[in-house]
């Protein structure tokens, strides 16, 4: 059970898992890819998941730790190193017997934690570790029970935008946060970007966005066996562009279900013919009894969604195998969002208490983390507060497959947001078509579904209209 899933406490668990005793803290894990831990006088920094630094081509797990250690002489420091790791990670700093827990920059690798009545912290990327291990009984509040059974919020896939989670007394942290584990507290991060990022000229920004992409694929498929998923959409193509020099050691796939979009896979198979790929499609089906019992010994509130027949595929086919899913997930967090005025954030926001108290406290440091940053308002929004819907989907699939997007890195981001800026001030341009033009310019020769899906719409409400006028 619990496959890519953690658990730390400074207190014991009787578990079925490995424990790793570091500092003054257990940590327990099932199959976590990669451990990595550095200790220098009175600091130390172990890191847990996949992670790698695509800017300075570092692969390495303890060479990582290391150069992220020597680097740092607090907590502002090592989060400021953290920038350039790519992947789905937590990281745990210890200085002077003090902890301090931060995710990866986009908060993919979750962390829920819960303090008990005697101040001992249970902190997982899965709550319902808190069950099995007779941690917590969790107990749901009648007010967000309404709020999970009402068919708005099931229809959006249970996006939950709050800190608080289903159970008051369990927390988790937000993108772009970290927390202090003795004291309590989290504390949004500072903003960090070089100079000599700062200084780059829009065909610069580009280059080196381009250049991180790449290398992050490079990485991943040096370590892992690789699988890519691709769709008629703008963000999957981009990794595929990404991939072009590394496509011969990546799986690519479509997955073919009823109902889906038959563009997507029709589309997915015309790219993978333009650079010479084989493309696969992988049949679901009906979501049996026998993974459903798993599924639900897994999750605590499982959400049952056409993608979850995907879980089960590669819950039967892969979850044996050292395989790595890259995604294009949270692209759009890349974006410059500035139609994402104040006043939208707002309203968006205001639906239920538990949305309203957490982007209450969350919206001077959004005005604060823009203004530094020069990434509008909107784009840290959608960073921080979309993220907690976004992770949600590649924790209910580590039970098949461990995921990780590219995009999942600070510079990246920072970068990409600046970029973007530019391209809509100036050219009124999409960020992501201008990267693929750069990486793979013969792939924009493939239309993209949703243009696709448009023309026809359009196509069939002239020939509707048409129809009556001569009725």
């Amino acid at each position: 059970m619990f496959k890519n899933q953690y658990l730390i406490s400074n207190k014991k668990i009787q578990c079925n898992l490995n424990e790793i005793k570091w500092e003054n803290t257990y940590i327990y894990v099932n199959d976590i890819y990669q451990i990595a831990k550095e200790k220098k006088n009175n600091k130390a920094i172990i890191i847990l998941g996949v992670f790698f630094n695509p800017v300075d081509r570092i692969y390495e797990e303890d060479e990582i730790a290391k150069k992220v250690l020597e680097n740092s002489e607090n907590v502002n420091d090592v989060i400021n190193e953290l920038a350039y790791i790519s992947g789905r990670y937590i990281a745990i700093f210890s200085e002077n017997y003090k902890n301090y827990i931060i995710s990866d920059a986009l908060g993919m690798k979750n962390v829920f934690y819960y303090y008990d009545e005697e101040d001992n912290f249970y902190i997982t990327s899965n709550p319902k570790m808190f069950e099995q291990y007779n941690i917590l009984n969790i107990k749901v509040p009648e007010k967000i029970k309404n709020i999970m059974q009402d068919w708005k919020f099931r229809r959006k896939e249970m996006d939950w935008k709050s800190d608080i989670w289903y159970d008051i007394r369990i927390k988790q942290l937000i993108a772009n946060h970290y927390l202090d584990i003795q004291n309590k507290k989290t504390f949004h991060v500072e903003y960090f970007l070089e100079n000599k990022y700062k200084q780059m000229k829009k065909e610069e920004i580009a280059e080196k966005s381009i250049e991180i992409l790449k290398n992050s694929i490079e990485i991943l498929t040096k370590k892992y066996k690789c699988r890519l998923g691709l769709t008629g959409g703008y963000d999957s193509r981009i990794l595929l562009a990404a991939s072009k020099d590394n496509k011969e050691k990546i799986e690519f796939y479509t997955y073919k279900f009823k109902n889906m979009n038959h563009l997507d896979y029709k589309i997915a198979k015309k790219l993978c013919l333009k650079i010479g790929i084989k493309h696969n499609l992988n049949y679901t089906k009906k979501l049996s009894k026998e993974f459903l019992n798993v599924f639900y010994q897994e999750n605590k509130f499982p959400r049952i969604l056409n993608k979850t027949r995907n879980i089960q595929w590669a819950y039967e086919n892969l979850r044996m195998s050292n395989y790595i899913n890259i995604n294009g997930n949270a692209f759009n967090v890349s974006y410059s969002k500035s139609d994402w005025t104040e006043e939208y954030v707002d309203k968006i926001m205001s639906d239920n208490e538990y949305y309203a108290k957490t982007y209450k406290e969350l919206k001077n440091e959004i005005k604060t983390f823009s203004k530094k940053s020069n990434i509008p308002f909107g784009s840290v929004s959608i960073w921080e507060i979309r993220g907690l819907w976004v992770n949600q989907f590649p924790r209910e699939q580590d039970i098949a497959i461990e995921e990780v997007t590219p995009f999942d890195n600070r510079i990246f981001i920072y970068l990409c947001n600046l970029l973007d800026q530019k391209i809509k001030s100036n050219e009124y341009k999409k960020l992501n078509v201008e990267l693929i033009k750069k990486m793979s310019p013969d792939l924009l020769e493939v239309e993209f579904s949703r243009n696709l899906f448009r023309e026809k719409a359009k196509q069939k409400i002239k020939s509707f209209i048409k129809s009556i006028i001569r009725y």
